[in-house]
């Protein structure tokens, strides 16, 4: 075994290649039961969506009147420019619609960058969600979406800033 792979491993808890191995086949979790992980992600993730749907609404409403504006433009009918609006915006471009006026491509460039945006937001609450669901229950819990310090917790950290402990 190579010096690299064993500090990994020692890093990660872990004292042989064969535990990894077991790990990675399935056969144990070191971090957290299986029961339960999935029921935890999806409340976190729910919960996490649920703060964020309002930039999310948003962005999904702006992107829409874009994609109309450019059916509207080009002559396409608005269930067209709506599609057009998901396919570029999730980056997928079919190539079926295309803008040919300048303005409009300039629009479609604008909501795809939307499009990166609104992924990167939920693949970020996505990511905190597995956080929350995965940590091991004895260790020193992560701030949920929407939890507040206690008042305890506030005077034990007085003088720093939020998150820093």
């Amino acid at each position: 075994m190579t010096d690299a792979k064993q500090r990994w491993l020692e890093t990660c808890g872990h004292e042989t290649d064969d535990h990894v191995g077991r790990v990675l086949s399935g056969g144990m979790s070191p971090m957290v039961p299986q029961s339960g992980l999935r029921r935890r992600f999806l409340k976190a993730l729910v919960a996490g969506l649920g703060i964020i749907w309002p930039i999310l609404s948003a962005l999904i409403v702006t992107q829409l009147t874009l994609g109309i504006i450019v059916g509207l433009l080009e002559g396409w009918r608005m269930s067209e420019g709506a599609y057009f609006t998901f396919v570029t915006g999730l980056t997928i471009g079919y190539g079926d619609l295309v803008p040919r006026r300048f303005s409009t491509r300039l629009i479609a460039v604008i909501i795809g960058f939307i499009g990166i945006l609104m992924t990167a937001l939920i693949a970020a609450v996505a990511v905190h969600a597995l956080q929350i669901a995965s940590r091991r229950q004895d260790a020193r819990p992560i701030m949920q979406f929407g939890d507040q310090q206690t008042q305890n917790d506030s005077s034990q950290n007085a003088g720093t800033p939020p998150g820093v402990s």
